[in-house]
């Protein structure tokens, strides 16, 4: 029997190569609420503009309970604000759905992961969306991103992260290639 002030962290066992398993404590999540993010959200100001707007909601409400007015009236409320009450099954009518909701975007606004991405032309919404959540699956459940336009890497995408940078443009792939096609023009000459 535990006492009632200990809290218990599950230890997972991870085996090494050669060695027996390590015990692993998992790092706590920096968002502790467990929302889905919907894949029409994936840019700062998005998140920025819901903080905001939900900032907006719950002061709504709030001065509704001063008046007393109907406790039944919402407000008018964005599509993006709309998807994500609707992916996360929210009723912005109950104050602990409200107050979660907005403690998770001021954390999601504050913490979440960015990845910079550039293009030499804009995306298609379609690849944009598997992209996202192709990140989202893969990297990081909340991760956002911002799109950039460059046009002189010709073709493919530069993806940056705080700590990575990947340049899979066409003009570096020609850059490391150029010694290759210089050898085999001397050839054919």
């Amino acid at each position: 029997m535990e006492p009632e002030n200990v809290v218990s962290i599950p230890v997972l066992t991870t085996p090494v190569r050669g060695h027996a398993a390590r015990p692993v404590v998992p790092r706590p999540a920096a968002i502790t609420e467990t929302f889905a993010l919907p894949v029409q959200i994936y840019t700062q100001s998005d998140v920025s503009k819901l903080d905001r707007e939900m900032e907006g909601v719950i002061a709504f409400f709030e001065q509704a309970a001063i008046k007393g007015a109907n406790a039944n009236a919402v407000p008018q409320i964005s599509f993006l604000m709309n998807a994500l009450i609707d992916e996360n099954k929210l009723n912005i009518l109950h104050k602990e759905d409200r107050d979660k909701l907005g403690s998770f975007l001021h954390t999601l606004r504050e913490k979440a992961p960015v990845v910079h991405t550039s293009f030499a032309t804009d995306p298609k919404p379609e690849f944009l969306m598997k992209l996202i959540m192709w990140f989202r699956t893969q990297a990081h459940p909340y991760v956002l991103f911002q799109v950039g336009l460059q046009p002189n890497i010709a073709a493919g995408c530069i993806i940056r992260t705080t700590n990575k940078y990947f340049d899979l443009s066409f003009k570096r792939h020609f850059e490391d290639s150029k010694a290759k096609l210089a050898l085999a023009l001397r050839e054919k000459a």
